[in-house]
């Protein structure tokens, strides 16, 4: 009996709580068509969103879809701090990849991880990337400030079972 008044009383605070919570004013408001995509292009899911030191906008998408799996529209995105796209580029192959997270350090140098199908994927020299076994790799790449060319990429691994998607640190 006692537990099932403490679950009536948990009930109870929770409902307390939500009707307070939907009283209270929102502090966010949205702004429509900040961000300044080029002509015919449209989002697509966005996995990762990342604020650099100058308050610009660093964003993994799918390539307006929610795959970049035959696409060349570009993956990452930057966006100045007024939401004009300064810098994009398609991070992939010509299989299904997806930066599922994005870190900036302090430099604003962007650090991407994910996964991918594509045995082409872009790595660079000196990395770890043996040939693709298995259907799925993760990837780490590194890309400048300026986002003008590809720093450091690696493909990596997943073992069976484990997750797909990743997290970024900068």
């Amino acid at each position: 009996m006692k537990s099932i008044m403490l679950a009536v009383i948990a009930c109870m605070a929770g409902v307390a709580i939500g009707y307070a919570q939907a009283d209270l004013p929102n502090p966010y408001h949205t702004v429509e068509n900040w961000f300044k995509l080029p002509d015919g292009r449209m989002w697509g899911s966005t996995s990762a969103v990342e604020i650099d030191r100058d308050g610009g906008l660093w964003v993994a998408e799918r390539c307006g879809a929610n795959s970049c799996a035959g696409s060349n529209l570009p993956s990452i995105l930057k966006f100045d701090p007024s939401g004009t796209l300064i810098y994009s580029s398609y991070l992939g192959g010509t299989g299904s990849d997806l930066g599922a997270a994005i870190a900036v350090d302090a430099a604003g140098n962007a650090y991407v991880t994910g996964h991918t199908t594509s045995r082409d994927f872009p790595v660079t020299a000196g990395t770890y990337h043996p040939v693709m076994a298995g259907s799925q790799r993760a990837f780490r790449a590194y890309l400048p400030p300026d986002g003008s060319a590809l720093r450091y990429s690696t493909s990596l691994p997943v073992c069976a079972g484990a997750p797909t998607h990743s997290s970024a640190r900068a």
